[in-house]
């Protein structure tokens, strides 16, 4: 992974943080999982953050502006440093701690139950 990539998912992480904490100002949460999926041709995706709640609860947060501006960005780097991914789970917890994953299934993006769970 290169370096502007490291850079974008830091981004990614804080933008999603942000919108978490603005989503819900008031309530106690365990991690937020924003997951993105491309189409082959990296031309569009399919995004959702859910946010993990203390009882178990998963809570859906609408997208912001901000996390799609980084996401624009971030398709541009899917093939650099390696082999080309077309999907990534990123969680971030409340102590600002992010874990990646990368999905290098081309077809992820066609799930017909992704808006489902």
């Amino acid at each position: 992974m290169t370096a502007e990539f490291e850079q974008l998912i830091k981004q990614l992480g804080e933008a999603v943080l942000r919108r978490v904490e603005s989503a819900l100002p008031r309530e106690e949460w365990l991690n937020a999982c924003l997951d993105v999926r491309f189409d082959r041709l990296g031309t569009s995706w399919l995004s959702k953050i859910r946010v993990v709640m203390p009882d178990g609860e998963t809570k859906p947060v609408k997208m912001a502006n901000e996390i799609d501006l980084v996401l624009i960005s971030l398709g541009a780097q899917r093939g650099s440093g390696g082999k080309q991914w077309y999907g990534l789970l990123l969680t971030v917890e409340r102590d600002r701690q992010c874990k990646i994953k990368l999905n290098y299934d081309e077809n992820c993006a066609e799930d017909e139950s992704f808006f489902k769970t």
